[in-house]
């Protein structure tokens, strides 16, 4: 019984040690699309700053916050990227009831990446963090999706939803944002009770898509209920498309995008909103007000402060949809305040530039779509670059419609084109101002239907304003009123409107009716210091200076251009409807053009066209301030009007100049080849070519265009043939005539073959050919160049033979030059030429390996046979590697007589050719037979000892093994410790999967021997 219960206790013990062995191979695996583990055991309630590096640790942040941690005043240091795999992500501070409060600070080598960040929610607040309350990050990168579905819903990257302050610095969006209020890196802003708070966005970048009601690549809205609020975003780039969805027509800008601010809205006092160096690369798109920068600003009647945009620029396309209460511009599209306090509240936007398309329905601006304040503005320094298009009315080149009572307005100017409706301008499309205007400036194409100007399509002037430095050098036309430089004025009694320093160069200035070179309708402007040089047409009212006037004055003014109309032209008034009110001083116009000037009116002063041009145009224009007046050419104009210096452009108007070719020239030409001759030329509208067949002492005109070219295809007979170019100016009166081009005809060899470069390898000794074949060819020469320059080394022969090549000629190049009947030449692709050194390989006629056995003190002959053999050379291998045998040099070889010891020992020949190239025979290996036997034996033991050694020898049997038992069984001890020693060799934990199975088996055999041996004591 005490031995059974012993053998039951070494089963268990044996099966206990298999268990043991199969747990060192257990590991915890995650099936794939589990959820990440919430890892808190990083948090410590003493800790004031955290470290996170896993996607289980940042998941315990959200559902401590979300729990009610708020980390206040704590800081998490994020240490490396982390990937949340798409894992439906629950915002870092869910609700009003859990905010976020604390510091985040990446802290890998750049920005650390927040990747597959997943949030799809029908929750208020969506974003990696989504209500926070004071807090501050630092250097994160988060991409992936974040979705707010609630119809009032928050969504960013880094923050849906900030409360009283936010800080966030040095992060990066590449994430699909959409939410009722979405920005790429935060959603929304809002400040809830009294105290001041802040809200500062810096170096921050978008590159995703964000969509939402409102919308913003950057922050998508801020508004407050309290005062003394700050909201800076600066140095933040949008590359993403930013679009906002919703009904057109809802009120104070509710729907809106913008490509770094989406909507700031403001209701109390001392607010501030900074949006500084800024940039948007990204299209914006709105069903209502959209703008590059800013998608709108909305201040209402309690609010004070300032609101500065400076130093941005857009490059992306802007669009909007919107027919009222909407804005659509390249850097802000709308900005409406309510408030009537002219001193509380200081707008500015300054040195800000677009650069993308600006299209929309109504209010469009390739830098403000509309703007509506009364307090004190400064809109100065800004520029456009990109087309504006307007389907409605209100289209202008920097500001669409403008409203202001107090402020400065300088330094605009625009250089795309601008389409609208009714008020379209270069500047402005409409403006309603009550103080001074200076230094604008257009070069974009005007056209409109009604109310079209170079820089307003309307002013009205809200009180006595003076305008100067205005300057259009772009065509403007429409229907009517239509200006160079205003389409229409509006003025209340008893104001006057002085125009000072100003002049527009546009081509043309068309329209059917009031259709004039500086003011369309004018109605009480003072000209002073003014030019025009136009031409301006209309059905009904052309005049070079206004197309109607009712109460203007005119002095030291000039005109030069044409003016037309089928009823009421002039030189300076179409129609005045106050003829006998208006006065004239020291007004001056080209009497050379076609203009009609009225009779007897005093203090306007025909002249010709040389006197109002040249150095001395001045002496003849009296009246004039020299002070602000050059008459001095630059280089490239031979005839110019005297023109004003200002804060603008003020370049010399319309005289052409040609300056190049200023000097004769021969140009080189083909036979029978289209040629064009070109020439460049400076403020020209039309080109006359001409011809010369005896050296330039008569000429044949060839075509007159607007093309500055010509194309030719001479023959050999229009070889000395000279050309010149006469470039005339828009109204056809002055003209520039090039240098003469004098044609050198010629006929150039064009080769055939080779087409391209041709390679040839060649063998020493061989003969190669080189043939060349070229058109229009009387002679050819071939040239050689071996890396020193190229020689001639052949005659008059298309082809060239090389005889017998030697290696010297390895890499070496050849060429053929073809000379025409005009002794022009051409040079053909070249032949490179690549020589090889001749090889005779031997071979033997039969190299196998071979063995071969011999008795030992016995020797034996080898032999091979072997072709283009100049030498021979045995070899030997004793196991240390090949060695040449001394004077074996024949093609068989008689080894010395070898012993046991030599067994194995291999030969082989070696030979060479008379190119000293080489080949090896196979391998004779030799074996060498012991002239005695050794019989084998077997050293046994009966009980071995642990390091004694079996040998057992191959062939060998041992009598009667078969019926040996062993006389008694293994012992549990013998077994266990052969299976310690197995497991010992192998390692503890470092056992592969065979060593396991190993052991498995032993084991198990030990559990069956110890069963058998237990039924044959019972049996015995």
């Amino acid at each position: 019984m005490r031995r059974l219960y012993i053998r039951l206790v070494s089963i268990f013990v044996s099966i206990s040690l298999i268990a043991g062995v199969l747990s060192l191979y257990s590991i915890n695996v995650f099936a794939a699309g589990e959820e990440i583990a919430s890892d808190t055991s990083w948090y410590s309630d003493e800790a004031s700053t955290y470290s996170i590096t896993t996607a289980s640790q940042l998941l315990g942040l959200s559902n401590l916050v979300n729990a009610g941690n708020s980390f206040e005043s704590k800081t998490i240091n994020i240490e490396s990227d982390i990937d949340l795999q798409n894992i439906e992500w629950t915002p870092i501070g869910s609700s009003e009831s859990t905010p976020f409060k604390g510091t985040v600070i990446g802290l890998t080598s750049s920005n650390c990446n927040i990747s597959n960040l997943y949030v799809y929610t029908t929750n208020l607040y969506a974003g990696l963090f989504g209500y926070t309350d004071g807090a501050s990050f630092t250097n994160l990168s988060v991409s992936g999706a974040v979705y707010s579905t609630n119809t009032s819903g928050s969504a960013g990257s880094v923050a849906g939803y900030a409360i009283n302050s936010i800080t966030v610095d040095n992060c990066v969006s590449n994430c699909y944002v959409s939410g009722a209020f979405a920005g790429g890196i935060v959603g929304f802003c809002y400040s809830l009770n009294n105290s001041a708070a802040s809200y500062i966005i810096s170096n921050c970048t978008n590159s995703g898509v964000v969509s939402g009601k409102v919308s913003g690549g950057i922050l998508g809205r801020e508004n407050n209920a309290s005062s003394s609020v700050t909201v800076s975003v600066s140095n933040c780039i949008n590359t993403g498309s930013i679009s906002s969805y919703g009904t057109p027509g809802s009120a104070n800008g509710a729907i809106c995008a913008g490509g770094i601010v989406g909507f700031v809205e403001y209701s109390k006092e001392n607010c501030v909103l900074n949006l500084l160096s800024c940039l948007n690369q990204g299209q914006v798109v709105a069903s209502e007000k959209v703008g590059g920068i800013l998608g709108s600003f909305y201040g209402y009647f309690d609010f004070s402060g300032s609101v500065t945009v400076q130093d941005c620029n857009n490059q992306g396309n802007i669009k909007s949809q919107a027919v009222e209460s909407n804005g659509t511009g390249g850097i802000v599209g709308r900005i409406d305040s309510d408030n009537t306090n002219t001193t509380g509240s200081i707008f500015s936007v300054s040195l800000c530039n677009n650069y993308g398309d600006i299209s929309g329905k109504m209010n469009v601006g390739g830098v403000i779509g509309f703007y509506e304040n009364r307090n004190n503005d400064t809109i100065m320094s800004c520029s456009n670059n990109g087309s504006i298009s307007c389907t409605g009315n209100y289209a202008g080149g920097v500001i669409g419609s403008f409203e202001s009572y107090a402020g400065s307005l300088s330094s605009l100017s625009n250089y795309g084109a601008v389409s609208g409706k009714v008020s379209t301008g270069g500047i402005f499309g409409s403006a309603s101002v009550r103080y001074d205007l200076m230094n604008f400036h257009n070069e974009g194409t005007i056209n409109g239907e009604s109310r079209v100007g170079g820089i307003f399509g309307q002013i009205e002037a809200n009180g006595i304003i003076n305008m100067s430095y205005l300057s259009n050098t772009a065509s403007v036309s429409g229907n009517g009123p239509i200006g160079g430089l205003i389409g229409r004025n509006v003025i209340s009694n008893a104001l006057v409107t002085n125009l000072y320093h100003s002049y527009s160069s546009a081509l043309n200035v068309t329209g059917t009716g009031d259709v004039g070179g500086l003011v369309g309708n004018a109605t009480r402007i003072n000209f002073s210091e003014c030019y025009c040089i136009s031409n301006v047409s209309a059905i009904n009212n052309a005049g070079g200076f206004a197309g109607s006037a009712s109460g203007s004055d005119y002095s030291a003014c000039y005109f030069a251009g044409n003016t037309q109309a089928s009823t009421c032209s002039g030189a300076i008034i179409g129609l005045d409807t106050t003829q006998y009110n208006t006065t004239y001083t020291n007004v001056y116009y080209s009497s050379d053009y076609n203009t009609s000037v009225p009779l007897g009116l005093v203090g306007i002063t025909g002249l010709s066209d040389s006197a109002m041009t040249g150095s001395d145009a001045l002496t003849g224009l009296s009246g004039f301030n020299a002070s602000i007046w050059i008459t001095t050419p630059n280089t490239n104009t031979q005839w110019f009007y005297p023109h004003l210096s200002g804060y603008m452009n003020t370049p010399y108007i319309f005289v052409p100049y040609i300056s190049n070719p200023i000097s004769d020239v021969i140009v080189n030409v083909e036979a029978g080849e289209s040629t064009t001759l070109d020439v460049i030329s400076e403020n020209a509208s039309s080109f006359l070519w001409q011809s010369s067949n005896d050296n330039g002492l008569t000429w044949i005109d060839l075509s007159s265009s607007s093309d500055s070219s010509l194309t030719i295809s001479p023959s050999l007979s229009d070889d000395g043939l000279y050309y010149r170019c006469i470039a005339s100016s828009a109204d056809g009166r002055k003209t520039s005539t090039s240098a003469n081009t004098i044609l050198n005809v010629e006929i150039t060899p064009v080769f055939t073959i080779p087409n391209s470069e041709i390679t040839i390898n060649v063998i020493e000794g061989e003969d190669v050919s080189l043939e060349a074949n070229a058109s229009n060819t009387v002679s050819y020469s071939w040239q050689r160049n071996d890396g020193t320059g190229w020689i001639t080394v052949g005659t008059n022969s298309s082809t060239l033979d090389l005889s017998s090549v030697s290696l010297s000629e390895n890499n070496t190049t050849y060429r053929c030059v073809a000379t025409s009947t005009t002794n022009t030449v051409a040079i053909s692709n070249s032949f490179n030429i690549y020589v090889s050194r001749r090889v005779v390989m031997p071979s033997f006629v039969n190299s196998t390996d071979t063995t071969i056995t011999i008795n030992e003190n016995s020797n034996t002959v080898l032999s091979v046979s072997a072709n283009n053999v100049s030498n021979y050379q045995w070899q030997v291998n004793r196991g240390n590697g090949w060695t040449d045998i001394y004077g074996a040099n024949s093609y068989n070889y008689q080894t010395e007589n070898l012993v046991f010891a030599d067994n194995g020992i291999e030969f082989r020949c070696c030979v060479n050719s008379s190119t000293n190239d080489s080949a090896l025979s196979g391998v004779f290996t030799v074996n060498v037979l012991q002239s005695a036997a050794v019989t084998p034996t077997v050293v046994s033991s009966a009980s071995p000892a642990p390091t004694d050694t079996i040998v057992v020898v191959p062939g060998a049997v041992n009598a009667d093994t078969s019926a040996q038992e062993p006389s008694q069984s293994a012992s549990s001890q013998d077994v266990t410790s052969a299976i310690i020693s197995t497991v010992s060799a192998t390692g503890s934990l470092g056992m592969n999967c065979v060593t396991f199975v190993a052991i498995a088996f032993l084991l198990l055999a030990f559990v069956l021997m110890n069963t058998v041996n237990y039924r044959k004591q019972n049996e015995q």
